[in-house]
C-alpha cells in the first residue's frame, strides 16, 4: 500500500535497517531492489506466506525437538552439561541460505540500490548493539551503545540477529576486531532500529514495527505466569519505540538538528499483536486434533487461548502460515490507517512531530 502511495524514487540509494525478524526482511528486500520496490516487497511476502514451524526449527515431537530439553533435564542432574538452546535453528538456517541472495545484495549495495542495509545483533559479552554493514561507518556510540562495524553480510549476521536468547543457539562471528564474539537477538537492546538508521544518514524515516508507539490499556483480570511474560516482552519491546518516535519528533521540532520526516506503520495498540495470535490458534491450532502438531502443542502447553497476555508470549514462536498471513493482513489495515490521516509535513503521508 505504501508503494502505491510514494514515488518509487524514495526507495532509490534507500538504507534498510533491520533487527530481529526484521534483519531477513532487510537482507532479502535488499537482494531484490534491482528488480524494483514491489518486485522486493512480493519477494518478501513470499516467504512470509509460505514459512511454517519445519522451515524455522525442528518438530517438537521429535528427536531434534526433544534433544535440547533431554540436556537440560541432564544439566540438572550433573552441572557440567550446559545448554544454550531450547529449540534447534538449523531448519531456518537452511531455508534462509536458500531464499537470500547475498552475493546478490553485495553487488546491489555496491551499485548504490539500496545504498546500505544494516543488521542489528546483541553481542553478549559487552551487552552492547552491533550493526553490521557493508557501509563505511565504522565507530561507537557510547551513549547509546552501539557498535558500528563495517563488514561483507552473511548468513551468520542473519541468524545473529534473530537468535531469541535461551530459544535459539547463540550465533559466533569472527569479527572484525572487537566485534568478534558471540550474539543474540538485535531486539534485546533494539527492537526498532531508528536510532542507527539516523546514524547512517536517511533523509526520510518509514519504521515498520510489530510494538505500538501509544500506550497499552489495563486489565481488570489477575495476570497468570504467561501474562505476566508476555508483559514483560511487551515492554521490552513496545518502551524503546514510544521513546525513539518521541525522540526524533522533539529533534524534528526543536530545530536542534535535521528535519527527519518520518511513517510510522505498527499495531494500533499493545494488545493487537496477542489477540492476533490468540484468534488464530483458536481458529486452526486449539482442536484436539492439532495438538500433535508444533503450534498446537506449544500453545496448549502456554494456555494461549486464555488471554491477550499468553497470545502475545506465543506470537514470538507461533512459526505458521496461517498466523503470518493474518500479521501481513494487519500490517495493510496499520498502513492504510496512517495513510488516512493527514500528517504535518507537507503531504500527507509525512509526519514531522509527535504523534496525537
Amino acid at each position: 500500500m505504501l508503494l502505491d502511495r510514494l514515488d518509487e524514487t524514495w526507495f532509490q540509494k534507500t538504507v534498510l535497517v533491520g533487527s530481529s525478524v526484521g534483519s531477513i526482511n532487510a537482507t532479502l528486500v535488499g537482494s531484490k531492489l534491482h528488480l524494483g520496490p514491489k518486485v522486493a516487497a512480493q519477494e518478501g511476502l513470499q516467504l512470509w506466506r509460505t514459512l511454517d514451524w519445519s522451515g524455522v526449527t525442528a518438530r517438537l515431537l521429535s528427536l531434534r525437538g526433544l534433544a535440547p530439553f533431554a540436556r537440560y533435564g541432564a544439566g540438572i542432574l550433573h552441572p557440567s552439561v550446559r545448554i544454550d538452546h531450547l529449540l534447534d535453528s538449523l531448519p531456518l538456517a537452511r531455508t534462509l541460505a536458500r531464499r537470500l541472495e547475498l552475493t546478490q545484495l553485495a553487488a546491489n549495495v555496491a551499485a548504490g540500490n539500496p545504498r546500505d542495509v544494516a543488521i542489528v545483533s546483541t553481542q553478549t559479552e559487552t551487552a552492547r548493539s552491533v550493526v553490521f554493514h557493508p557501509g563505511t561507518k565504522n565507530d561507537y556510540d557510547p551513549v547509546r551503545r552501539i557498535r558500528y562495524v563495517h563488514a561483507r553480510l552473511t548468513l551468520k549476521h542473519v541468524l545473529a540477529s534473530g537468535a531469541m536468547p535461551a530459544l535459539f543457539p547463540p550465533v559466533w562471528i569472527r569479527g572484525p576486531g572487537d566485534a568478534r564474539g558471540w550474539y543474540v537477538d538485535g531486539s534485546v537492546r533494539i527492537n526498532t532500529p531508528i536510532k542507527p538508521a539516523l546514524e547512517l544518514g536517511v533523509d526520510r524515516l518509514i519504521v515498520i514495527g510489530v510494538s505500538t508507539a501509544h500506550p497499552g490499556t489495563t486489565g481488570g483480570t489477575k495476570p497468570d505466569i504467561f501474562d505476566g511474560l508476555g508483559q514483560v516482552a511487551q515492554a521490552a519491546l513496545g518502551d524503546p519505540l514510544v521513546q525513539d518516535v518521541a525522540t526524533l519528533a522533539k529533534r524534528n521540532t526543536n530545530g536542534s538538528g535535521r528535519t527527519i520526516p518520518y511513517i510510522l506503520i505498527a499495531p494500533p495498540t499493545a494488545e493487537t499483536i496477542g489477540a492476533i495470535a490468540r484468534q488464530v490458534y483458536r481458529r486452526h491450532y486449539a482442536s484436539l486434533a492439532k495438538l500433535a502438531t508444533s503450534p498446537g502443542l506449544l500453545g496448549r502447553l502456554l494456555q494461549t487461548a486464555k488471554s491477550s497476555g499468553t497470545g502475545e508470549l506465543f506470537s514470538y514462536l507461533f512459526f505458521a502460515p496461517e498466523f503470518f498471513d493474518a500479521l501481513i493482513a494487519a500490517g495493510r489495515d496499520d498502513a492504510h490507517a496512517w495513510l488516512g490521516v493527514r500528517h504535518d509535513f507537507g503531504d500527507d503521508e509525512w509526519q514531522k512531530g509527535p504523534l496525537n
